[in-house]
């Protein structure tokens, strides 16, 4: 019997990195080695996950994030592999939204990859099966951003964490949107610290020069405007 797609796909990469010295994996990890609350998500997205992640993980927070490479098929070895036994919470954020369902779909393939996986012997050899939530982000192109990162993390540490929330979107009708820092704008400094995560918006003069714009009025006159 040949080799499986995964095994292929992770071959593939390996050459990648042979050739360009940046190395993927079917799932990577980042974050503090002994992380109680990992978050696993894929997409661009896992690049500010990453960030933020690897900032608090050095300020002594124990979190991590597992970045999913292969969707399909979905390689739950490769998963269990990646995900730090010391996690006690694991948070899944899908970008999609499927009404009527359990819960989306990246949320039902690891609720399913854990669960089979401690059925399995040796599979996670603690033998702690983590809390699983599931989420929704970035509806409508909507912005992700470090502090709704830090808001999830800090949901994570609550007695009874929100499952099935929504990050980035504060809805009025379901009540299942999550809290989070001050809202961020697309210009933006953030610092990050332990506890919270400030965004600063730096001053219209430093962000823009005057742009003048002439167009013609009803009456025939040129009206200036400054952006």
């Amino acid at each position: 019997m040949g080799p499986s797609t995964p095994a292929i796909i992770q071959a593939a990469m390996d050459r990648f990195a042979t050739l360009t010295g940046r190395g993927y994996h079917l799932f990577d990890y980042v974050g503090a080695p002994d992380a109680e609350r990992v978050i696993v998500r894929m997409g661009s997205g896992s690049e500010t996950a990453g960030e933020t992640v690897a900032h608090l993980a050095a300020q002594g927070e124990q979190v991590g994030l597992v970045k999913v490479r292969l969707y399909r098929p979905f390689s739950a070895g490769h998963l269990l592999a990646a995900l730090p036994e010391t996690a006690r919470i694991v948070a899944v954020l899908d970008r999609t939204k499927e009404p009527g369902a359990a819960g989306e779909p990246l949320y039902q393939d690891v609720v399913t990859a854990l669960s089979e996986g401690m059925m399995e012997a040796g599979a996670r050899p603690s033998g702690s099966f983590p809390r699983i939530l599931g989420g929704r982000y970035g509806l409508s192109s909507k912005e992700f951003t470090p502090a709704m990162i830090k808001g999830l993390f800090d949901e994570m540490t609550t007695a009874q964490p929100k499952n099935h929330f929504t990050l980035g979107i504060h809805g009025d009708v379901t009540h299942t949107s999550l809290g989070y820092g001050r809202k961020s704008t697309s210009n933006f400094f953030f610092n990050v610290s332990r506890t919270s995560i400030s965004v600063k918006t730096p001053k219209p003069s430093s962000l823009s020069k005057a742009v003048t714009f002439a167009t013609a009025s009803s009456n025939g006159r040129a009206t200036r405007f400054a952006k």
